[in-house]
C-alpha cells in the first residue's frame, strides 16, 4: 500500500506554508489524486510531485489559467502517450502472499487490468514530471555531476517501474539521454565563449588603462602650460607695480618741495607783516597774486592742451576703431557673416557716436571752468582793490592778516585741487596710452588671426574687448562727469565765500569796526575748514574711484592677455591638443560602447546559464 500525506507534512518536504498547500489544494482540486482514509482525503506521492510543479510555477508568478493550462496539457500528453501504445497480452503476475489461499485463482480479471492500467498511466505521468523537472534543473546550469545522479535515480525509476508495466518506457529514457548530451556539449560550448570573452575584458581593461595614462598625461600639460602663464602674468604685475611705487616716490618728493616752498613764503610773509609796511605787503601781495594769476593761467593752458590731447587721443581711437571696421570688413569679404558683422558695426558707429558726446560735454565743462576761472581773477582784482580801499582807513594789520590766511587758504586749496587734476589727467594719459596699446596689440592679433583664417574666434574675441573697453570708458566718462560736478560745486562755493567776503569788506569799510571783522573773518575761516574737510571727503572718494578704475583696467588688461594667449595657443597647441582630445574620446567612446555590448552579452550568457 503507497502511503499518503497530510497537508503539513507536504508543506515540509516542498518547504511552502500549510496556507500556500491549502489555498493550492482548493485551486488544483481536480490535477491532485486523493485517498479517502478514515473518514478524510489524503495526497499520494503524485500530488506531491504535482504540489512542486505548482510551486515553481507560482514562484516565477505564472497566473493560475496558465499553471491550469499547463496541467491539462501534461495529463492530456500522458494519456496520448498511453493511447498511442500497442495493448501487451496480459501477463500474469505470481505475487506471493501470505494471506491469500493456495486454492486461489492467479489469472487476472478484467477489472484488475484496468486497475494495472490506470497504475501504468499514472506512473507514465510521474515520470513525464521527473523528465521535465531534469531539463528545467539542467536549464538552471547545475552541473553534470547533479544531472547524471538525477539520470541515474531516473534511470532506477524507470528500471522499477519497468518492472511493472513490463518496459515500455525504455524509448523514453533513450531520448532523454541524447537530449543529455547535447546539453552537456552546449554548456562546454557556452563555457569556451565565456573563456574567449573574458580574454577580450582583459585586453580592452589594458587599452583603458592606456587611455587613463594619456588622459593623466595631458592633465599634467595642461597644468605646466597654465603655470607658465601665470609666471608670466605674476612678472607683469610686478614690473606694473614696481613703476606705481616709483611714480608715487615721485610725487612724495614733488609734495614736499611745494611743502617747503609754501612754508618759506610763510614765513617771508610773517617778516612782512612784522615790518608794519603797508606798500611792501601790497606789493608782495599783488605779486604773488599776479603769479598765482599766471601759475593758474600756465595750469589752464595746460588744462587745455591735456583736453587737446584727449581730443586727439580720441581722434586717434576713433581712426583706430575705423581701422578695425575695415578689418571687420574685410575679414567678412572672406565668407564671415553678414549679421555679425553689422550688428559689430552698428555698436561701434553708436559708441563712437555716443564717445564723440561725451567730448562735446567735456570741451563745454572746460569752457565754462574757463569762464568762472576768469570770474575768480576778476574777483580777486576786486578784492585787492577793496583790500587797499581799507588799508588806506587805518585798518591794516587786522585785515590784512585775515585777507593773508585767507588767501593763503585758497592758495593752498587751489594748489591742492590743480595737484589733484595733473594726477587725474595722468592717470588718464596712462589709461589711453594702454588703451592704445591694447588697440595696438588687438590689431595686431587680428591681422594674425585674419591671415591664418580664424574668423570666428577673433570676432568673438574682439567684440568681448571693444564691450569691455566701451563699458569700462563709460564707467571713465561717467567719473569724469562726477568730477566736473564737483569742480563745479567747488567753483560756486568759492563764489559765495568771495562774495561774502566782499559783502564783509564793504560793511567794515561803511563800519570801520574791527571787533565785526574779526568775527566775521573767524566764520569765514570755520566754513571754509567745513568746505575744505568736505573736498578731502571729496577727494578721498575720487581717489577710491580712481582705484577701481585701475583695478578694472588691469582686469581688462589680464582679460585681453588671455584672450591673446588663448589664441596664439590655438595656432600651435589647441589644434594639437583638439586633435588628440578627440582622437582619446573617440578612443575611449568605441572602447566604451564595446565594453558595454560584451557586458551585455556576458549578461545575457549568465541569465542563460543561470549565473
Amino acid at each position: 500500500m503507497k502511503r499518503t500525506y497530510k497537508f503539513t507534512e507536504i508543506a515540509g518536504k516542498i518547504g511552502k506554508p500549510r496556507a500556500a498547500v491549502m489555498e493550492w489544494s482548493n485551486d488544483f482540486r481536480e490535477f491532485l489524486p486523493t485517498k479517502a482514509i478514515g473518514g478524510s482525503l489524503r495526497y499520494t506521492e503524485e500530488a506531491i510531485e504535482i504540489f512542486e510543479i505548482i510551486a515553481k510555477l507560482s514562484d516565477a508568478n505564472k497566473p493560475l489559467k496558465w499553471i491550469k493550462e499547463h496541467l491539462r496539457e501534461m495529463r492530456q500528453k500522458a494519456a496520448n502517450a498511453l493511447h498511442d501504445e500497442k495493448p501487451l497480452s496480459p501477463i500474469p503476475t505470481v505475487v506471493p502472499d501470505s494471506n491469500l489461499s493456495p486454492s486461489a485463482d492467479h489469472s487476472i480479471s478484467p477489472p484488475a487490468m484496468n486497475n494495472s492500467n490506470l497504475q501504468l498511466s499514472k506512473e507514465t505521468m510521474d515520470l513525464s514530471h521527473m523528465v521535465q523537472l531534469l531539463t528545467q534543473k539542467i536549464e538552471a546550469n547545475k552541473s553534470p555531476m547533479n544531472g547524471m545522479e538525477q539520470v541515474d535515480d531516473l534511470n532506477q525509476k524507470v528500471g522499477i517501474s519497468s518492472l511493472a508495466s513490463g518496459g515500455r518506457l525504455l524509448p523514453m529514457l533513450d531520448q532523454s539521454k541524447t537530449q543529455f548530451v547535447q546539453l552537456s556539449n552546449e554548456v562546454a560550448e557556452l563555457s569556451n565563449i565565456i573563456e574567449t570573452i573574458k580574454s577580450k575584458v582583459t585586453e580592452v581593461s589594458g587599452l583603458s588603462e592606456e587611455v587613463t595614462e594619456l588622459r593623466n598625461v595631458i592633465q599634467i600639460l595642461t597644468h605646466h602650460v597654465v603655470n607658465l602663464f601665470e609666471q608670466d602674468t605674476r612678472s607683469e604685475v610686478a614690473a606694473t607695480l614696481v613703476f606705481l611705487h616709483r611714480e608715487i616716490e615721485s610725487a612724495a618728493i614733488e609734495v614736499k618741495g611745494l611743502k617747503n616752498v609754501i612754508e618759506t613764503v610763510q614765513q617771508k610773509v610773517v617778516e612782512v607783516s612784522l615790518r608794519d609796511l603797508q606798500g611792501e605787503i601790497l606789493a608782495s601781495t599783488t605779486e604773488l597774486l599776479n603769479r598765482r594769476c599766471e601759475s593758474t593761467s600756465l595750469d589752464i593752458q595746460n588744462l587745455y592742451k591735456v583736453n587737446h590731447l584727449h581730443t586727439q587721443k580720441a581722434t586717434e581711437l576713433q581712426n583706430v576703431i575705423e581701422t578695425v571696421q575695415q578689418k571687420v570688413v574685410e575679414v567678412s569679404e572672406r565668407d564671415l557673416r553678414g549679421e555679425i558683422l553689422t550688428s559689430t558695426t552698428e555698436l561701434l558707429n553708436q559708441r563712437d557716436e555716443s564717445i564723440s558726446l561725451e567730448i562735446q560735454n567735456l570741451h563745454k565743462g572746460n569752457h565754462l571752468h574757463t569762464q568762472k576761472v576768469v570770474e575768480l581773477q576778476n574777483v580777486i582784482e576786486t578784492v585787492q582793490q577793496k583790500v587797499a580801499e581799507v588799508s588806506q582807513r587805518d585798518l591794516q594789520g587786522e585785515i590784512l592778516v585775515s585777507t593773508r590766511e585767507l588767501l593763503n587758504q585758497r592758495d593752498e586749496s587751489i594748489s591742492l585741487e590743480i595737484q589733484n587734476l595733473h594726477k587725474v589727467n595722468h592717470l588718464h594719459t596712462q589709461k589711453v596710452t594702454e588703451l592704445q596699446n591694447v588697440i595696438e596689440t588687438v590689431q595686431q592679433k587680428v591681422v594674425e588671426v585674419s591671415e591664418r583664417d580664424l574668423r570666428g574666434e577673433v570676432l568673438a574675441s574682439t567684440t568681448e574687448l571693444l564691450n569691455q573697453r566701451d563699458e569700462s570708458i563709460s564707467l571713465e566718462i561717467q567719473n569724469l562727469h562726477k568730477g566736473n560736478h564737483l569742480h563745479t560745486q567747488k567753483a560756486t562755493e568759492l563764489q559765495n565765500v568771495i562774495e561774502t567776503l566782499q559783502q564783509k569788506v564793504v560793511e567794515v569799510s561803511e563800519r570801520d569796526l574791527r571787533g565785526e571783522i574779526l568775527t566775521s573773518a573767524t566764520e569765514l575761516l570755520n566754513q571754509r575748514d567745513e568746505s575744505i574737510s568736505l573736498e578731502i571727503q571729496n577727494l578721498h572718494k575720487g581717489n577710491h574711484l580712481h582705484t577701481q578704475k585701475v583695478t578694472e583696467l588691469q582686469n581688462v588688461i589680464e582679460t585681453v592677455q588671455q584672450k591673446v594667449v588663448e589664441v596664439s595657443e590655438r595656432d600651435l597647441r589647441g589644434e594639437i591638443l583638439t586633435s588628440t582630445t578627440e582622437l582619446v574620446n573617440q578612443r575611449y567612446d568605441e572602447m566604451s560602447q564595446q565594453l558595454i555590448s560584451q557586458q551585455r552579452l556576458l549578461d545575457k550568457i549568465a541569465k542563460i546559464l543561470g549565473f
